[in-house]
Protein backbone atom coordinates (compact mmCIF):
# COMPACT_ATOMS: atom_id res chain seq x y z
CA UNK A 1 0.00 0.00 0.00
CA UNK A 2 1.41 3.39 -0.99
CA UNK A 3 0.91 6.16 1.54
CA UNK A 4 0.07 9.71 0.58
CA UNK A 5 2.90 12.14 1.28
CA UNK A 6 2.72 15.50 3.03
CA UNK A 7 5.98 17.46 2.90
CA UNK A 8 6.66 20.11 5.52
CA UNK A 9 7.30 23.57 4.06
CA UNK A 10 10.84 23.52 5.51
CA UNK A 11 11.65 20.43 3.48
CA UNK A 12 10.23 21.96 0.30
CA UNK A 13 12.31 25.08 0.88
CA UNK A 14 15.47 23.05 1.60
CA UNK A 15 15.09 20.93 -1.54
CA UNK A 16 14.26 23.95 -3.73
CA UNK A 17 17.43 25.72 -2.59
CA UNK A 18 19.74 22.81 -3.42
CA UNK A 19 21.96 23.72 -6.33
CA UNK A 20 22.62 20.13 -7.37
CA UNK A 21 19.66 19.06 -9.51
CA UNK A 22 20.56 15.38 -9.18
CA UNK A 23 20.47 15.65 -5.38
CA UNK A 24 16.98 17.19 -5.58
CA UNK A 25 15.90 14.28 -7.77
CA UNK A 26 17.51 11.76 -5.39
CA UNK A 27 15.63 13.21 -2.39
CA UNK A 28 12.32 13.24 -4.26
CA UNK A 29 12.89 9.67 -5.46
CA UNK A 30 13.68 8.58 -1.90
CA UNK A 31 10.45 10.14 -0.63
CA UNK A 32 8.09 8.91 -3.35
CA UNK A 33 9.76 5.67 -4.48
CA UNK A 34 11.25 4.35 -1.24
CA UNK A 35 9.48 5.87 1.79
CA UNK A 36 5.88 6.22 0.55
CA UNK A 37 5.45 2.56 -0.50
CA UNK A 38 7.19 1.04 2.56
CA UNK A 39 7.54 3.61 5.36
CA UNK A 40 7.92 1.08 8.17
CA UNK A 41 10.52 -1.02 6.36
CA UNK A 42 12.94 1.53 4.90
CA UNK A 43 13.39 3.90 7.84
CA UNK A 44 14.99 3.38 11.21
CA UNK A 45 12.52 4.00 14.02
CA UNK A 46 13.74 6.49 16.59
CA UNK A 47 13.48 6.22 20.37
CA UNK A 48 13.39 8.60 23.31
CA UNK A 49 12.37 12.16 22.43
CA UNK A 50 11.92 11.12 18.80
CA UNK A 51 9.61 8.15 19.36
CA UNK A 52 7.13 7.91 16.50
CA UNK A 53 9.60 9.26 13.94
CA UNK A 54 11.66 7.39 11.38
CA UNK A 55 14.88 8.37 9.64
CA UNK A 56 15.79 7.32 6.11
CA UNK A 57 19.48 7.49 5.18
CA UNK A 58 20.46 8.68 1.73
CA UNK A 59 24.05 8.74 0.48
CA UNK A 60 24.91 11.13 -2.34
CA UNK A 61 28.47 11.79 -3.53
CA UNK A 62 29.88 10.51 -0.26
CA UNK A 63 27.69 12.71 1.92
CA UNK A 64 25.06 11.25 4.20
CA UNK A 65 21.63 12.89 4.08
CA UNK A 66 18.66 12.04 6.28
CA UNK A 67 14.92 12.31 5.77
CA UNK A 68 12.82 12.29 8.95
CA UNK A 69 9.17 11.35 8.81
CA UNK A 70 6.25 10.15 10.85
CA UNK A 71 3.39 7.89 9.80
CA UNK A 72 -0.35 8.46 10.25
CA UNK A 73 -2.01 5.10 9.58
CA UNK A 74 -5.55 6.44 10.08
CA UNK A 75 -5.21 8.84 7.17
CA UNK A 76 -2.75 6.66 5.21
CA UNK A 77 -0.25 9.53 5.32
CA UNK A 78 3.51 9.93 5.62
CA UNK A 79 4.53 13.34 6.96
CA UNK A 80 8.03 14.37 5.92
CA UNK A 81 9.28 16.57 8.76
CA UNK A 82 12.90 17.28 7.85
CA UNK A 83 15.57 16.59 5.24
CA UNK A 84 19.21 17.51 5.40
CA UNK A 85 22.75 16.46 6.12
CA UNK A 86 23.48 14.44 9.22
CA UNK A 87 25.16 17.36 11.00
CA UNK A 88 22.84 18.64 13.77
CA UNK A 89 19.96 16.84 12.06
CA UNK A 90 18.37 15.44 15.20
CA UNK A 91 18.70 18.74 17.08
CA UNK A 92 16.77 20.42 14.26
CA UNK A 93 14.17 17.66 14.31
CA UNK A 94 13.59 18.13 18.04
CA UNK A 95 13.09 21.88 17.51
CA UNK A 96 10.54 21.17 14.78
CA UNK A 97 8.65 18.72 16.99
CA UNK A 98 8.59 21.23 19.85
CA UNK A 99 7.27 23.96 17.55
CA UNK A 100 4.53 21.61 16.30
CA UNK A 101 3.43 20.84 19.86
CA UNK A 102 3.58 24.50 20.89
CA UNK A 103 1.40 25.45 17.92
CA UNK A 104 -1.02 22.60 18.65
CA UNK A 105 -1.33 23.62 22.31
CA UNK A 106 -2.03 27.23 21.39
CA UNK A 107 -4.75 26.14 18.94
CA UNK A 108 -6.37 23.82 21.49
CA UNK A 109 -6.34 26.30 24.37
CA UNK A 110 -7.37 29.32 22.30
CA UNK A 111 -10.59 27.58 21.19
Amino acid sequence: MVYEVYINHRVNKYVRKLKDRNLRIAINNAIYDEIAPNPYEVGNSKVGDLTGFYAYKLYYKGIQYRIAYTIDDEDNLVIIALAGTREKFYEQLKRIINSWFTRLKSEVFSS
